[in-house]
């Protein structure tokens, strides 16, 4: 599975998983941020929402670590999240076209920039999807990373991307 044909115009914008929680799940629930998860996934003009499988990994495995009731919450947001396949309100990718690039351009990122492995396979998944404009998240560690901007730039240039950027929720 890799990134679908439709809407290769930049109108595709990737959820990191902390923007993805409030749409799943009421644990540690931030009214904030799900009210500015809303005006981006519903506003107009409405982007492709898009979650690579390291998000819902990512995404589970802390709902997991955080739930009180696990069985009860993880079920939850696993029909959620169907739920919101089904309707159109997100879309999943597995690591893009080529996964090798993927994991190269992570493998890179954690090298020269010294970020988080999971955050380095979800910043380089968005990045193979030529069609994503941006990846947002409230990633402090990501937000505003002046070495992170700079080494994005570089492969985007590498590779003849236009742009692509990681961007604050708000």
């Amino acid at each position: 599975m890799g990134v679908p044909e439709k809407a290769q115009h930049g109108s595709r914008v990737h959820l990191d998983t902390n923007v993805l929680w409030p749409l799943l799940t009421d644990v540690n629930r931030d009214k904030d941020l799900e009210e500015a998860v809303r005006r981006l996934v519903y506003g107009d003009p409405r982007p492709t929402a898009v979650v690579s499988f390291p998000v819902v990994g990512e995404f589970f495995s802390v709902l997991y670590i955080k739930a009180e009731n696990k069985e009860r919450k993880l079920t939850d947001a696993a029909r959620e999240f169907c739920r919101r396949l089904g309707s159109g309100d997100i879309e999943t990718v597995n690591f893009g076209t080529k996964e090798t690039n993927v994991f190269k351009n992570a493998h890179d990122l954690i090298s020269e920039v010294s970020i988080d492995p999971t955050d380095a396979i979800i910043v380089a998944s968005a990045l193979e999807d030529t069609g994503c404009a941006a990846l947002y998240t409230t990633d402090p560690g990501l937000i505003g990373n002046l070495s992170l901007t700079e080494m994005i730039r570089k492969m985007c240039e590498e590779c003849g991307r236009k742009s692509f950027s990681i961007r604050p929720i708000n």
